[in-house]
């Protein structure tokens, strides 16, 4: 029973520590699957940033603005960093397959979208070739609505995995809220830019729908900072508000007051002082703000997520070797049990029957101990001595009965030789 009662003890706390490992082994997993979401999402985010550069180029070329940005040695340069990037992030989602939890719709998308850059590039060149033949107004605005189609879905193919790994941790979920805020805040910002230079270097009255476009672009990029400072109530570190604080200054005080003055002079049918190609330079600064914040914001979320995964693993290496231990110390309970109380036990019980059946010849353990078993062998070996004392009274009594009976029967038989001898010397009867 004792012996029962130890290997259970020691099985449940082995059980304990395995669910313990393997509780901390899933928050592992999911710092593993979280760490290679941000990983693919921070190349989708960065790709996003710069297909919309690549738009806005493409889409200054397609109108022939005199903005920044024409040079085609420029936009293969932009070109080549959105295949970078786009490939940087195929790569990340196809070596985390087993970490992600739905690869093939992350490698789906960017395939997809893939193709319709492929496309959207074609069209673009042919276009570039067409634009001397007047048709590059016309057809800038389809294409450039069309790449705005395949910003958006590289734009959801970010957020699918978002939501599909989604941070429990508060800041990892701050600094991510803020990042798909701050994506809205550049592609809108990305989106004016190309606008706004077309309508600068517009000869003619620019038409009020790119007007309301431009206007909604502006509301939709201030609900995005309002949102984003709602999230400060977090406890963010110091440098990631000091990166947000300054974006949003510049874009508070230098891109939206400019933005606002030069859509209100275009709404008058004002020309603006300023040129197509002095905007699109403001507008590339403001973006380079936003892109400096969130290049602090993935830093931070990756030495989090980092330090998330190394805890994890730490614990599960903790629980582990404090499994191994357990082990090592249920099996030596066992076998101390077994070498020091129940074979003694049984030693003991074994000589006690053998003795209540006679056999004092039987062999009595030999244990030098000072616990309880050690005084049950010492009153065993006391009832043995008393035992073999009691034996051998018992035998010297049947001894001494022996030759009492021995005496008594020689006794006998000289009375009788006597009485034979005493009745030959008497007289014969007359």
């Amino acid at each position: 029973i004792l012996l029962l009662l130890t290997t259970f003890l020691g099985l449940a706390l082995l059980v304990a520590v395995t669910v313990q490992i393997w509780s901390h082994y899933l928050e592992y997993q999911m710092a593993q699957r979280m760490v290679a979401s941000n990983a693919a999402r921070e190349q989708l985010l960065l790709g996003a940033a710069a297909l919309a550069d690549e738009r806005s180029r493409t889409y200054v070329l397609l109108i022939g603005s005199n903005g920044e940005g024409r040079s085609l040695d420029e936009l293969a340069r932009a070109r080549q960093k959105v295949d970078g990037l786009l490939k940087a992030a195929h790569d990340e989602i196809a070596s985390r397959r087993g970490e992600l939890r739905d690869p093939a719709y992350g490698l789906a998308s960017l395939s997809r979208i893939g193709q319709d850059l492929t496309a959207l590039r074609s069209r673009a060149d042919e276009y570039l070739t067409m634009a001397g033949q007047g048709q590059g107004r016309e057809v800038a605005q389809r294409w450039f609505r069309e790449a705005t189609q395949v910003v958006e879905e590289l734009h959801s193919s970010r957020l699918t995995l978002l939501q599909q790994e989604r941070p429990q941790e508060p800041v990892l979920l701050a600094e991510a809220t803020i990042r798909a805020y701050g994506g809205v805040i550049s592609e809108s910002i990305a989106r004016n830019q190309a606008l706004m230079t077309a309508a600068l270097g517009e000869s003619e009255k620019v038409a009020s729908h790119e007007l309301q476009d431009i206007s909604r672009n502006s509301g939709r990029a201030m609900l995005a900072w309002d949102l984003v400072h709602s999230q400060l109530t977090t406890p963010l570190s110091e440098t990631v508000k000091a990166a947000i604080e300054s974006s949003h200054v510049h874009y508070d005080t230098t891109f939206a007051p400019l933005q606002d003055t030069f859509l209100t002079a275009l709404l008058s049918g004002v020309r603006p002082a300023v040129g197509p190609a002095e905007w699109y330079i403001i507008a590339q600064r403001s973006l380079s703000n936003i892109a400096a914040m969130q290049q602090e914001l993935l830093r931070s979320s990756r030495e989090r997520l980092e330090e998330q995964l190394s805890q994890a693993r730490r614990s599960v290496a903790s629980w582990t070797v404090l499994l191994l231990g357990g082990i090592a110390a249920v099996v030596d309970s066992v076998l101390v049990v077994r070498m020091r109380v129940v074979q003694p036990l049984e030693g003991l019980s074994g000589a006690m029957l053998r003795l209540a059946d006679n056999d004092l010849s039987t062999p009595l353990p030999r244990l030098s101990r000072k616990d309880e078993i050690g005084e049950m062998s010492d009153a065993l070996r006391v009832f043995k001595a008393n035992a073999l004392r009691r034996q051998r009274e018992q035998n010297d009594r049947q001894v001494l009965h022996g030759r009492l009976q021995e005496a008594y029967r020689l006794l006998r038989n000289d009375l009788e030789a006597a009485a034979a001898i005493q009745k030959t010397m008497l007289p014969a009867a007359s």
